[in-house]
């Protein structure tokens, strides 16, 4: 994913990497102006296209936020982050953006950024209700229907689990080391 999103040219590596790392449909991330960026929360007011349920407060993934914040540095507050983007430019960008990367999925598109972001977060053993929030679903019977084969199964638990324990450890260690 990384790679696909570093493929691409400013503005649209930014635009991938917002599209990635929130799930965001592409016509909420091409409305979406500065003062919609909310930094201290590491989210994004995105605007409703279908539904008011898609009008919402999308956390965006620590790995996407660089790019992010890099890109709004200098733009003013009304200014759209992604001024003068179509749909179909971004389309075509991305799809030389795969060729770059050499990336080969088939059928590869803008929507699968969402689909991308869903499934990682289930196999991280998110709660589904939190990515059904940042897909702009109502509830989520949406994300259960349609990635509840993705749910991590009993041995991605336990290394889920270890992974907290992990963190929790350096965290307690960063706190000794601290007083």
């Amino acid at each position: 994913m990384r790679r696909l999103i570093d493929a691409h040219p400013e503005p649209h590596r930014t635009l991938s990497a917002l599209l990635h790392g929130t799930g965001l449909e592409i016509s909420a991330a091409l409305a979406i102006r500065k003062r919609d960026i909310d930094v201290a929360r590491r989210a994004v007011r995105a605007p409703g296209t279908k539904n008011f349920n898609r009008d919402r407060v999308a956390k965006v993934r620590a790995f996407a936020w660089p790019y992010i914040e890099r890109h709004i540095k200098n733009l003013l507050p009304g200014a759209r982050l992604f001024e003068g983007i179509t749909y179909e430019q971004a389309r075509r960008v991305l799809h030389d953006a795969l060729e770059a990367a050499d990336v080969t999925v088939s059928g590869y598109s803008l929507h699968s950024a969402r689909h991308s972001f869903a499934v990682q977060l289930l196999q991280q053993g998110v709660p589904h209700a939190l990515i059904a929030r940042n897909l702009g679903h109502k509830d989520e019977s949406e994300v259960v229907r349609c990635y509840g084969r993705y749910v991590v199964d009993v041995d991605q638990w336990a290394q889920w689990e270890a992974r907290i324990e992990r963190n929790a450890a350096a965290e307690q260690q960063n706190t000794r080391g601290a007083q």
